[in-house]
């Protein structure tokens, strides 16, 4: 089940998403965007994912020969996600293109001529095109929840015009996280001036857990002995587990309603 930009059952979801909480409303909207991103491609362990003859030049040579070696052995890269083109799809400016089985019983190798397809990409227009739906469902998103948005907030086309700009900028990862930092703080995007936070993964369970400790954290340990916060039910961490039970429902409904694929559900009905 390869993933499609914009589908019916993605907007299904955003819908829905709507009238959810911030934090799980930005979850959905890191899916949404992602059906850009990731088209083509399935979210789990697949077939659909294994691919052929990936060309581009925005990947290092070296790194695409290595990359090329190792998937002759068939060996480091598995048909998980995108992991076969490697972070192209996240790129917002590059062109790339590969071979894919299209055949229903994955035997197009037997016979590549007609089994196989090629599918060439030119991440820029995607990505702009994704920039705009995701920047129309945060206005929806406002429109419906006042409460979030302050009152001072103006929405500047010309701010929104160099933000894009900004976004398709063609740099190495590095460079364009900083760039886009800066960016951000001096247009004053966050309250106070305060620039973009750096990410912190253990800070959600900190708050959460005050007790954790952050080397069982990194070793996937939580201690029997370690209690929730006092306000367990507020931090990010809970809204965060609670938004993703919300959202594997959501899209089990969502798949179901607009391609009638049932899927066997373990959790039992909320009262």
């Amino acid at each position: 089940m390869r993933a499609r930009k914009d589908s019916p059952s993605i907007n299904t979801m955003m819908k829905a998403a709507l009238k959810k909480e911030p934090e799980v409303f930005g979850m959905a909207l890191h899916v949404y965007a992602d059906t850009f991103a990731h088209q083509g491609f399935s979210g789990i362990f697949s077939k659909e994912n294994d691919i052929d003859s990936l060309k581009s030049k925005d990947v290092n040579l070296i790194k695409m020969l290595i990359y090329k070696a190792l998937k002759k052995l068939n060996t480091y890269y598995p048909t998980y996600g995108h992991m076969q083109a490697l972070a192209l799809p996240d790129d917002p400016t590059a062109r790339w293109e590969y071979l894919f089985d299209k055949t229903p019983d994955y035997l197009g190798r037997l016979n590549p001529k007609a089994g196989m397809a090629k599918s060439s990409r030119n991440n820029g227009p995607e990505y702009a095109e994704a920039f705009e739906k995701t920047a129309a469902l945060l206005k929806s998103y406002l429109k419906k929840n006042p409460a979030y948005m302050k009152e001072e907030f103006n929405f500047d086309e010309n701010l929104y015009a160099a933000f894009f700009k900004e976004l398709g900028r063609k740099t190495d990862v590095g460079k364009r996280e900083k760039s886009w930092r800066k960016f951000i703080t001096a247009n004053n995007l966050f309250d106070d001036g305060e620039g973009v936070p750096k990410y912190d993964s253990f800070k959600w369970i900190k708050e959460a857990f005050p007790g954790a400790s952050k080397k069982g954290f990194d070793h996937y340990e939580i201690s029997k002995t370690q209690f929730p916060s006092e306000n367990f039910s507020e931090t990010s961490w809970f809204k965060f587990i609670t938004g993703v039970r919300w959202f594997r429902e959501e899209s089990i409904k969502s798949l179901a309603k607009n391609y009638g694929l049932e899927i066997p559900h373990p959790y039992p009905k909320r009262k």
